[in-house]
């Protein structure tokens, strides 16, 4: 597993200054399927959620980025400024998906919902939940939702 507190990138965001994102292991596991190992930036201040992956020009298979909020909401997020197609998982408070909204249409500000309150939202690249067999109610594990067991492969 990899330090949580491993520094991911500083990076200049255009309008955002720079961000301090960390390094941190998730796991996504498919009813019926095989967990995989996503690592992923942590999007924790409000600085860094309104940012997000705002002027990426690609993000690799195997990363993303989770968004975690003080408290279970109703979450919408958006594309602007954001030039390539994201999957955008919303994830309820026990680490189970809510809806996953694919290939979200870039740089535009169309609302994008979660259907019911949500402690998190992860990033992926466009297509990658599909690819992984991700639906809704299946499982997210990340430390900070508190669902992060020491054996990862059960």
């Amino acid at each position: 597993m990899l330090n949580t507190t491993t520094s991911w990138a500083q990076m200049p965001v255009p309008g955002c200054g720079v961000q301090d994102f960390t390094l941190s292991s998730l796991y996504v596991q498919p009813s019926g399927g095989q967990q995989t190992l996503i690592l992923v930036e942590t999007a924790l201040t409000p600085e860094q959620q309104q940012c997000g992956m705002m002027f990426r020009t690609s993000v690799a298979p195997d990363q993303g980025m989770i968004f975690v909020f003080p408290e279970a909401k109703q979450a919408s997020f958006w594309m602007r400024n954001t030039l390539i197609p994201l999957d955008i998982i919303f994830v309820r408070r026990n680490g189970r998906i809510a809806n996953i909204i694919e290939n979200a249409e870039p740089e535009t500000l169309s609302s994008r919902p979660s259907k019911g309150r949500v402690i998190a939202v992860l990033e992926l690249a466009g297509g990658q939940a599909a690819e992984l067999g991700l639906k809704p109610g299946d499982m997210v594990r990340h430390h900070l939702l508190g669902n992060l067991a020491d054996d990862h492969d059960n």
